[in-house]
């Protein structure tokens, strides 16, 4: 092998990896944007962790989701659901503030940014 082959073999390996590390960043309020990192969508809602807890299970319930468990408190909140197709959905608040919360989503293994959308939305209208 050519010396000046090991950097493009290089290159043509870590390619994939980085790959998956790509953030899509979408415009939002004035709290921060939504980031689909690695298969999770990340915002930052202005917003007490305990209304944004009540909007994931209201968001939940309005669109049919099964819940799995279903736990919240005034620090943060973990919420599993199953989706009509069987996926596992995963919705984790953070209070990062008094008054602004962290909110992730991942569905399945590898995450659905679509869905994540579809269901950050929902989120949204309930608070």
């Amino acid at each position: 092998m050519k010396a000046s082959q090991i950097p493009f073999l290089v290159i043509l390996l870590i390619l994939p990896v980085l790959q998956g590390c790509v953030a899509v960043v979408a415009a939002g309020g004035a709290a921060g944007g939504v980031a689909y990192v690695r298969g999770e969508l990340r915002t930052l809602l202005e917003e007490e962790v305990e209304a944004v807890n009540e909007a994931v299970v209201e968001a939940g319930d309005s669109l049919g989701l099964k819940r799995i468990s279903a736990e919240g408190d005034r620090m943060s909140g973990k919420y599993v659901y199953r989706n009509a197709q069987d996926e596992k959905i995963t919705i984790t608040t953070t209070s990062e503030t008094s008054e602004t919360t962290e909110l992730r989503i991942r569905i399945g293994l590898f995450g659905d940014q679509q869905k994540s959308q579809f269901i950050l939305r929902e989120i949204r209208k309930e608070l």
